[in-house]
């Protein structure tokens, strides 16, 4: 969550130096679970999956999203961090989710 941070924050000091037509945001999507390697290219699993829809398909820009594997992982107060719980729905599958926001 830190890193996802970092690199969001990265882009949009960066962004402050273009014109918007050149801007440019991340939208991440951070899942836990099992994930099947395959000769060190290609990941597998529905954490991926999770990953890529809450990144991909429900962030807007500049959006950091969780589920509820890493919501667990983490502690209950992170310094600076607000999480924001919403309930998502895509491709007909209902997702538990946190925004990562601002304290």
């Amino acid at each position: 969550v830190l890193c996802a941070r970092a690199v969001r924050d990265a882009f949009e000091s960066q962004n402050v130096l273009t014109s918007d037509e050149k801007d440019v945001h991340v939208s991440i999507g951070i899942a836990w679970g099992k994930i099947l390697v395959v000769e060190d290219h290609d990941y597998l699993g529905d954490a991926v999956n999770i990953a890529c829809k809450l990144g991909e398909d429900l962030a807007k820009p500049a959006e950091i999203l969780i589920d509820v594997g890493i919501r667990e992982r983490l502690p209950a107060k992170l310094p600076g961090i607000a999480l924001h719980e919403m309930d998502l729905t895509v491709s007909g599958l209902r997702l538990q989710a946190w925004m990562v926001g601002e304290a």
